[in-house]
């Protein structure tokens, strides 16, 4: 995982939309290990940089990526004790779900 940190560093370099979705779902995957590490702190790191990633119609070209960061980012914003941010994760993935 230090190469995620390595390439979450110079997230603000990546302008090509495919490179910053493929860089996300790594961080998806780097969170998802941290987190079943209880390396809660780190999987924090790794969801938000994946959902910095996205771009703003992910919900509508990449559903699947959008709403694993989603949720995954909210279980660990629970599990980092940020009971509202989570909160607010959680209802903007209920949202998208109702909307449909």
């Amino acid at each position: 995982m230090l190469i995620m940190d390595h390439l979450n560093r110079s997230l603000e370099l990546i302008h090509n939309n495919e490179e910053r979705i493929k860089l996300a779902g790594y961080n998806l995957m780097a969170g998802r290990r941290a987190k079943l590490s209880a390396a809660y702190s780190s999987a924090l790191q790794y969801f938000r940089a994946g959902r910095a990633l996205l771009p703003e119609n992910s919900w509508k070209v990449n559903f699947r990526l959008s709403y694993d960061l989603f949720l995954e980012l909210a279980q660990a914003e629970y599990l980092s004790a940020s009971i509202n941010t989570a909160e607010q994760l959680f209802n903007t993935v209920i949202e998208v779900f109702t909307s449909k």
